[in-house]
């Protein structure tokens, strides 16, 4: 049995106070700082900051001790570690970084929805089936559920550790079942999502092999004077 499905997110615009940047930057590998100093704009090297910030502190509560432990890449990419008992994805977009932590594979979404949608925008993200599901919609809508139908699909193929390798349109996401579920070339999936509220102008969703979702996300606050908690799951 592996540990449940955790969530942490984090508003980072805490990362404008000056000293905060410096203090939580000076605690990060050498690999995030190098990412963090790649960003031009200071939207970009807060976001970096925070998916480094949950990501090193998540794997200081749950997994082997640093020194003992090291970055491994699946064949396209996905990000994991010489762990077998956990697994990590991250996504981020606006000003949130989430990070999700589980003992099987996971998969997690986060969309701000910036954009508002037209049939246009359905080409190759979606289905046949999925084309018209959302053109029977009221158009008022559309964007919201398009949003909610990307998330799903890409916490799906993030789970996969395919990303967009994998044609967005060869998977559908079956927004009528419940509970949710998705479809690869035709075939449904053994697979299970949990969306979870980020405000009016989000969506995030997160794909497991296994139903064992914690009930809310953990909102990690940073400040000068406060030491926030990562829950450690074994």
């Amino acid at each position: 049995m592996g540990v449940r499905v955790v969530v942490y997110l984090m508003d980072t615009r805490c990362f404008a106070d000056k000293e905060l940047f410096a203090e939580i930057y000076g605690t990060l590998s050498p690999v995030r700082k190098k990412k963090i100093d790649a960003y031009m704009y200071d939207k970009d090297k807060y976001l970096s900051m925070g998916a480094g910030y949950l990501l090193e502190n998540g794997l200081k509560a749950h997994a082997l001790p640093p020194q003992q432990m090291h970055y491994e890449y699946g064949r396209d990419g996905k990000p994991g570690i010489n762990d077998p008992r956990l697994r990590f994805n991250i996504s981020h977009s606006g000003v949130f970084t989430v990070c999700a932590f589980s003992g099987t594979e996971i998969g997690i979404d986060l969309q701000q929805m910036t954009k508002r949608v037209n049939p246009t925008a359905f080409g190759v993200a979606c289905s046949p089936k999925e084309k018209k599901y959302l053109k029977a919609l009221d158009r008022k809508k559309w964007t919201s559920e398009f949003y909610r139908m990307w998330t799903i699909k890409e916490s799906y193929m993030k789970f996969l550790g395919t990303g967009l390798s994998l044609a967005p349109s060869r998977v559908d996401v079956n927004l009528e079942d419940f509970p949710l579920s998705v479809s690869l070339d035709g075939k449904k999936q053994n697979t299970y999502f949990k969306e979870y509220d980020v405000g009016i102008d989000y969506k995030l969703t997160v794909c497991s092999g296994r139903n064992d979702f914690a009930p809310n996300i953990t909102v990690i606050r940073l400040d000068r004077y406060h030491v926030p908690k990562f829950f450690r799951l074994f």
